[in-house]
């Protein structure tokens, strides 16, 4: 698993975007996921992939295992939380278990980190493109989804994935020494935060693998509520008979629950 893209370089990607003239949108959609979705209502979250580190003065970042332990819970509970109020039914499932009792079982999980991984490359996830090229997106991660579904009993698979970073004393010292000595010669500088976070989240089809939405976020707080920012893009899960109360009887037929008159 690599280390995902600076969070500072992804702090400026969303400030760009948003303050780009016309409507844009760090989403992606696959083109069928409205269809899609009407088969969905049952949904796990799986492991969070979870890298912190600590920026110090000397440049060999210290990794903060302990804290993304922490994180990666809170993230299970947060990304949760966000999918029953868009009503999902998210299924609690032992993923460490059956990890440990299967191996096959294990190898196809990480085949799925790594699809994913290799897809968002390819889709630029994370920087602005205009909105109406969010479902242009028609990306698949392979059968591999298909036996953690299968095993979770599961319609669909959610990919979480955070990187985050704080600051050490020293170093922020150096940054506001630096920034204050640019404020001189410059009369004014941007001040670097102290501390930042960038999420990646994705829905994956159980049944055919196909990535239909992925989003991600980044904040300069060190915090698993990024969550909140990443998923605000999520349809909401629609259930066929939701769907169909929704669209109009057609002209040439009774409404439902209308009697007509042969005589």
């Amino acid at each position: 698993m690599k280390v995902f893209r600076s969070v500072g370089v992804m702090l400026l990607v969303a400030w760009l975007g948003a303050c780009a003239s016309k409507p844009t949108t760090t989403a992606r959609e696959h083109p069928d996921i409205d269809q899609a979705l009407l088969d969905i209502e049952r949904v796990v979250v799986a492991p969070p992939i979870v890298s912190i580190e600590r920026v110090v003065f000397s440049g060999e970042n210290e990794r903060l295992t302990a804290q993304e332990a922490n994180v990666a819970a809170e993230l299970v509970a947060a990304t949760s939380s966000a999918l029953t109020q868009r009503g999902y039914e998210v299924v609690p499932f032992d993923f460490a278990k059956e990890r440990e009792a299967d191996p096959d079982f294990a190898f196809a999980l990480n085949q799925v980190i790594e699809a994913f991984d290799r897809v968002k490359e390819d889709m630029l996830l994370g920087r602005p493109i205009p909105e109406v090229d969010k479902r242009k997106f028609a990306q698949s991660l392979g059968e591999a989804v298909n036996l953690v579904a299968d095993r979770a009993a599961v319609d669909a698979v959610v990919i979480v994935q955070f990187a985050g970073f704080d600051k050490s004393g020293g170093t922020r010292a150096k940054e506001m020494a630096s920034s204050i000595l640019l404020a001189a010669l410059l009369g004014s500088t941007a001040i670097q935060p102290s501390e930042g976070s960038y999420v990646e989240l994705a829905l994956v089809d159980g049944v055919t693998g196909n990535l239909l939405w992925t989003d991600a976020a980044a904040v300069a707080k060190l915090e698993s509520d990024t969550i909140a920012a990443a998923i605000a893009s999520l349809p909401n899960d629609v259930d066929p008979t939701d769907r169909a109360a929704d669209d109009p009887a057609p002209i040439d037929a009774p409404a439902a629950g209308v009697e007509v008159d042969s005589g």
